[in-house]
């Protein structure tokens, strides 16, 4: 298991620099009012550690930096305001991802566009549940996933990556169409050669990062939360570019 200081260590650097243009000199990003302690910068770079180290729930998280690592934070905040300065922070950890995947990006005028379900509960549990319901723009719906031939009661996850595997933007909206829905056009024979690459890259999610479990209770907290496993996918690419190793393999980067 790694540590998490060293992990953090060398992500807080790398978060720091994507968004140099936003923060001050303590890591706090420039706006009116009183500046935390536990710095944006920080709070950025734990909850990419964390995603970095397959550690998915905030609690068990917590759990480990009291009883491990408080004398390694001792400005560390509670759970439920990490969470809530998460969320506020949404927009920033996605500008991190966009600074790294311009750095990763070549030159190329060739993408590939897939999508994977993202259940949020078990499917007999769909209608008792109100997780993510607060609004009915983004409540989630039933859906089907004909790859593993089974319903679902959540979202799909639509990504984009460029031929070497570089997610270069994502969001949860409708599927895309299938061979047997009206208009459909059959992709051209170097979409269906690559197409193995985004399969991959969405099971590296699941495997390592957990995409398909989860722990949110409202839909921005959902979006986070896949916001920042995304984020940090990108950025264990990224430490994987500098230190001259292949760039998807992504459970070495931090060896």
């Amino acid at each position: 298991m790694h540590n998490l200081k060293s992990t953090f260590d060398r992500i807080k650097p790398i978060v720091k620099d994507s968004l140099a243009n936003f923060i001050d000199s303590n890591g706090n990003i420039n706006k009116i009012g009183a500046k935390p302690k536990f710095s944006d910068v920080d709070l950025i770079a734990l909850s990419l550690v964390a995603e970095s180290l397959s550690i998915n729930s905030e609690n068990l998280l917590f759990a480990k930096l009291r009883s491990e690592y408080q004398e390694d934070f001792p400005l560390l905040i509670d759970r439920s305001q990490f969470n809530r300065r998460r969320k506020h922070l949404a927009k920033f950890i996605n500008i991190v991802r966009e600074t790294l995947v311009q750095k990763l990006l070549p030159a190329e005028d060739t993408f590939i566009l897939d999508s994977m379900p993202v259940e949020i509960c078990k499917f007999t549990r769909a209608k008792r549940i109100k997780i993510c319901k607060e609004s009915i723009e983004t409540a989630p719906e039933y859906g089907y996933c004909a790859a593993q031939n089974t319903h679902y009661f959540g979202y799909k996850f639509h990504g984009v990556c460029s031929l070497n595997g570089v997610i270069t933007c994502f969001d949860l909206l409708k599927p895309i169409m299938r061979s047997n829905q009206k208009n459909y056009r059959r992709q051209p024979a170097l979409f269906r050669k690559v197409r193995k690459r985004i399969e991959t890259l969405f099971s590296q999610l699941v495997d390592q990062f957990v995409i398909h479990v989860n722990y949110a209770k409202t839909f921005v907290g959902l979006a986070t939360r896949i916001l920042s496993k995304v984020t940090a996918f990108t950025l264990l690419q990224f430490l994987n570019s500098i230190n001259n190793k292949p760039l998807n393999h992504i459970k070495h980067a931090l060896a």
